[in-house]
């Protein structure tokens, strides 16, 4: 094996002492991906199991449905409403006009922008 020189010492202690940080990082790395998976698990359980029709959209289309929303209107599948617009599937026709004219004037007044 040999004797190591005062620079080699230094060198692995500093290699021992970069990698401590690394390893640190890489764990916490990995409990914040288990915590946000459970995170997600427990707010796509929330979403399916409420008896409250919730539906979620990108201001242009739907995105996601839960069972209660389909049932609520119809729906048989979660693919029948996504992707679909979402202010021209779920507001009826006769009164598509009164949103855009209420979505035109919060914009025209400064109070909200709607992409």
């Amino acid at each position: 094996m040999g004797i190591k020189t005062e620079k080699q010492e230094r060198s692995n202690a500093k290699d021992t002492l970069n990698s401590i940080p690394k390893g640190i990082n890489e764990k916490k790395e990995i409990e914040f991906q288990k915590s946000l998976k459970e995170s997600e698990k427990q707010f796509q359980n929330l979403f399916e199991q409420s008896p409250d029709s919730i539906f979620i959209h990108n201001f242009n289309t739907v995105t996601n449905v839960n069972q209660a929303f389909l049932n609520l209107f119809g729906y048989k599948k979660k693919e029948d409403i996504i992707g679909k617009p979402a202010m021209k599937t779920l507001v009826f026709s006769e009164d598509f006009h009164y949103i855009k004219k209420a979505r035109k004037k919060l914009e025209t007044e400064g109070l909200v922008f709607i992409p």
